[in-house]
């Protein structure tokens, strides 16, 4: 199972430059009417030229980009499961159709690699929202004597803007922990409903959700 690439430098201005690259799974198939800009900025959705995305702190905040990613990984697996198991048409090297019990692994390993990349988004995403909180607390403690909003009396705006300051950044981190909340309960009905279309088509008595969590701590080591 690939492994995304985890990076940390110590310098941003934005005081934040924890980042993670996601691989697009190679068996990935896009549907023509699914569209995915690499650069949030541009235009550009040549498919030809999808291949990775970098994750940041500030993409799980503003996280357009990211669902549209997502998005496109879950239509491409887990929306299209059923019919991927019915019509998969590959052939072994001596043009042989393949076997069911083949058929089932070829899909069931590309299943897991998409699963896999998605996990990997949502799990950086809420180690940042929690590095964030650490952050916030650190910066607004009563303790802590930096960034104390100046004496109203010198400037009668101060305190409020600091206020607004603080309300803003905790709002980020909220929403980063909503959002975190709201994809992780996305993936738990997809990825029961998939471990149902697996044991229907496949076999019944494997647990599929158990082999992925065991594959994945094992590709965490």
């Amino acid at each position: 199972m690939r492994t995304n690439t985890y990076e940390r430098s110590h310098e941003n201005p934005e005081g934040n430059s924890n980042k993670i690259t996601v691989k697009f799974p190679q068996q990935l198939i896009l549907d023509s009417n699914l569209n995915f800009s690499i650069d949030s900025r541009g235009t550009n959705n040549r498919r030809d030229n999808i291949n990775e995305l970098v994750i940041n702190r500030k993409r799980c905040i503003h996280s357009t980009l990211v669902d549209s990613f997502l998005r496109m990984l879950r239509h491409s697996s887990d929306d299209t499961l059923r019919q991927k198991i019915n019509d998969y048409s590959k052939r072994d090297n001596n043009g042989n159709d393949i076997s069911n019990y083949d058929k089932c692994r070829v899909v069931k390993n590309e299943l897991y690699e998409n699963w896999k990349v998605r996990t990997d988004i949502i799990n950086f995403c809420d180690k940042e929202s929690q590095n964030l909180k650490r952050e916030l607390d650190a910066k607004y403690s009563n303790n802590n004597s930096n960034d104390k909003p100046v004496d109203p009396r010198l400037d009668p705006y101060a305190a409020r803007d600091y206020q607004d300051e603080q309300e803003s950044q905790y709002g980020e981190y909220n929403k980063m922990r909503t959002w975190v909340a709201n994809n992780l309960h996305i993936e738990s009905i997809l990825q029961n409903t998939s471990d149902r279309i697996l044991k229907q088509n496949c076999d019944q008595n494997k647990d599929y959700l158990k082999e992925f969590q065991d594959l994945l701590k094992y590709s965490q080591r």
